[in-house]
């Protein structure tokens, strides 16, 4: 399926930005009212942007090194578990960096997202882009990638037994899903259908939109040249330890996160209004460091107002609740129990599916 928008609708991304967008959601929020608000939480800045990237990496290497220098098999579950955490962190800088969020040149905005926030994990920002925009445009309906992508996935359909979510949850993080995971991210690679990466090799490069660029291709290679000559390098026994963990983590605890938060963000709600076609979660602080990492728990703000990052999100919901409309009409769940009593409750007979 193309990803591209009809000319009609837009000319670039930009535009479809920050129009209003069409759908069932109807609006309740007076935009003149919340415009300076939103105005003045907009603003950019690459300081916060590098820090939050060299955060995350900074927590990836330091756990890896710290695991492979002790080399205890109980230090390797926590380790997953945190890598894994932070993978989806970045992930989540992705999010922004696809509303061009993280620096104001859109060149930075790629080259850097791209290279220390996509690559790594085998996604390409350009192919994440291009689906994340749909899912704005088109949300909660026949035209959302995201809505569609769980339709007839019996693994989304809520709400569930919570016994079945469990062992859904288990298999996220016993490697019994690795299928599933490679098949569900297949479509965000720089290598995935539509790409142009085959003919690229043979020296055909395709020009249509899908198609990667000369400056993305360029990102790729160096992406994988960093990699070889890392693996080539390094000592062996760090190699292959550092493969073990960072792969394991990709294959379990990020999916368990990327599961919480897609089926978090829009499924079961009421879908009524721009207030209630999503959750916004109410967390603590061990649920931001892995399922909402860098406010995407404000999901509803950020779905009303993209311009604002994710790092000023805390601070426009906390505008926006001084609004009665708002605060009344908000889908709010308080964190992963609210979450799970909602997807999966204990008594599934007095639950009924929203979405």
């Amino acid at each position: 399926m193309s990803t591209a928008q009809p000319a009609s609708e837009a000319s670039s991304y930009a535009e479809v930005e920050f129009a209003l967008r069409p759908g069932p959601s109807k609006q309740l929020l007076d935009r003149r009212q919340v415009g300076p608000l939103v105005k003045s939480l907009s603003g950019l800045s690459a300081a916060r942007s590098w820090f939050n990237i060299l955060f995350n990496w900074g927590i990836m290497l330091g756990t890896i090194a710290v695991t492979i220098y002790v080399d205890h098999w109980a230090l390797y579950i926590p380790a997953i578990w945190l890598i894994g955490a932070r993978q989806h962190a970045m992930a989540i800088l992705t999010h922004d960096a696809s509303h061009y969020r993280l620096f104001k040149s859109r060149w930075w905005n790629d080259t850097v997202t791209d290279v220390f926030c996509c690559l790594p994990a085998g996604i390409s920002l350009k192919a994440f882009r291009e689906l994340h925009l749909q899912h704005h445009w088109y949300l909660n309906t026949q035209k959302d990638p995201d809505y569609t992508a769980h339709q007839g996935d019996s693994d989304f359909v809520f709400p569930m037994p919570r016994k079945r979510f469990l062992g859904i949850i288990f298999r996220d993080l016993t490697l019994l899903h690795i299928r599933q995971a490679w098949k569900g991210r297949r479509g965000y690679s720089p290598f995935g259908v539509g790409r142009g990466w085959r003919s690229w090799l043979l020296g055909k490069a395709r020009k249509d939109d899908q198609a990667l660029t000369g400056q993305e291709r360029a990102r790729v290679l160096f992406v994988i040249a960093v990699g070889v000559a890392l693996a080539v390098l390094l000592p062996w026994h760090i190699v292959w330890r550092a493969a073990i963990l960072w792969f394991v983590a990709w294959f379990t605890m990020l999916s368990l996160c990327l599961r919480m938060r897609s089926a978090g963000e829009h499924l079961n709600v009421e879908n009524e209004h721009e207030l209630n076609a999503g959750r916004t979660m109410v967390t603590g602080f061990w649920e931001r460091t892995t399922f909402w990492p860098h406010g995407i728990g404000y999901h509803q703000a950020h779905h009303m107002f993209p311009s604002v990052p994710c790092f000023r999100l805390k601070e426009l919901h906390a505008g926006l609740m001084e609004i009665p409309v708002y605060r009344e009409k908000l889908h709010q769940t308080a964190g992963f129990p609210g979450l799970l009593d909602e997807l999966a409750p204990r008594n599934l007979s007095q639950a009924g599916s929203k979405v």
